[in-house]
């Protein structure tokens, strides 16, 4: 952002309609970055969510796997 000097004093120190403006303007770029801030956090928790998801459905599918070769090894020598 461009400040223009007036003697040794930028604008923004020497006219009050300056600042005023040049502050609304900065406010409006924060309010932007916080939005998209907020909308990068909503994504990112959503796919945390589908990613848990994912992940314990893949812990329940090996722990079946596990199980059911535990029982056919019991099975085959006759343990059960």
């Amino acid at each position: 952002m461009a400040v223009i000097s007036i003697s040794n004093k930028p604008l923004e120190f020497t006219d009050l309609e300056a600042h005023v403006v040049l502050c609304e303007q900065r406010r409006v770029t924060a309010d932007d970055r916080i939005q998209r801030m907020e909308t990068q956090f909503a994504e990112f928790e959503a796919r945390a969510k589908s990613n848990r998801k994912i992940i314990l459905a893949s812990l329940i599918s090996i722990a079946t796997g596990v199980a059911s070769t535990i029982v056919a090894i019991f099975l085959k020598y006759q343990l059960l």
